[in-house]
C-alpha cells in the first residue's frame, strides 16, 4: 500500500521517496498534501491527520516566511535549503519571483480545509490559513499564471470553510484569468506538446469543477 510504503513516523508525514531507498526518509510538501488527501478518502484518519501536522511543521519551520517557501524536510524536520540551482523550483518558491511551482501551496490549502471538515480540528484550518496567507504575498505575480491552478482550488476551500473575503477574492482573481486564457476548443496551453495540453486542459477543468461545487 502506497500509505505504508511512503510513510514516515519520524517525522510524520508522508516521504518523496520511499523510506528503503538512498535519500528516503524526508518530507515532501505536495506529496503531504496529495496522499493526506488519499488518506482522508480512505478514512485513514491517523496518517491523514499526521499529513496535516507535518503541513503545519512545514509552516513552523520557514526560515525566511515572507519572501520564500521551502519544499522539503530534512530526516531531522528541518527545512531542506542546499539543492543544485537545475531542481531549484522543485525545493523552494520565491514570493516575488515569476514562474513558480505556485501548486505547491494551493494543494496544502485544500487538503487541510477538507481535513478541519472532517475532523472538526481548528489547527487544520488555521495551517490552512498560514498556507493562505504566504499565497496572498505571492498574489502580485502568481495571479495570471497558469500554474496558479491549484492555488485558485485551495483558496476557494478556504474561503467556504474560514468565510475569509481575502481568500474567495484570490480565488476569483486567478479563475478569472484561467477563463480568460482558454481557448475556442476549451483548451489550454495551446503552444504547449500536446500531452501538456492534454494534461493541463483536463486538470484546470478539474479544478474548475470543484471551486464551483462549493458555490
Amino acid at each position: 500500500c502506497i500509505r505504508d510504503r511512503f510513510w514516515s513516523e519520524s517525522p510524520p508525514g508522508f516521504t518523496l521517496q520511499r523510506r528503503d531507498e538512498e535519500g528516503g526518509g524526508g518530507l515532501e510538501l505536495l506529496t503531504c498534501a496529495h496522499l493526506g488527501l488519499v488518506a482522508l478518502y480512505l478514512g485513514d484518519l491517523r496518517r491523514a491527520q499526521g499529513a496535516g501536522h507535518a503541513l503545519q511543521r512545514f509552516l513552523e519551520i520557514q526560515p525566511s516566511p515572507a519572501s520564500r517557501f521551502y519544499l522539503r524536510m530534512t530526516p531531522q524536520g528541518e527545512p531542506q535549503t542546499s539543492f543544485g540551482e537545475e531542481t531549484a523550483g522543485l525545493h523552494v518558491i520565491e514570493a516575488a519571483l515569476p514562474g513558480q511551482a505556485w501548486f505547491f501551496i494551493g494543494y496544502p490549502m485544500a487538503f487541510l480545509c477538507r481535513l478541519h471538515q472532517a475532523t472538526g480540528d481548528a489547527a487544520a484550518l488555521a495551517t490552512a490559513e498560514g498556507y493562505g496567507t504566504f499565497a496572498q504575498r505571492c498574489a502580485a505575480v502568481m495571479v495570471a499564471e497558469h500554474l496558479a491552478h491549484k492555488v485558485a482550488w485551495g483558496a476557494a476551500e478556504l474561503a467556504k470553510a474560514s468565510g475569509r473575503d481575502a481568500a474567495r477574492s484570490l480565488s476569483e482573481a486567478i479563475v478569472a484569468h484561467l477563463i480568460e486564457a482558454q481557448d475556442e476548443q476549451g483548451a489550454w496551453l495551446a503552444e504547449a506538446p500536446l500531452a501538456t495540453r492534454i494534461d493541463q486542459s483536463a486538470e484546470v477543468a478539474i479544478w474548475l469543477l470543484e471551486i464551483s461545487a462549493l458555490g
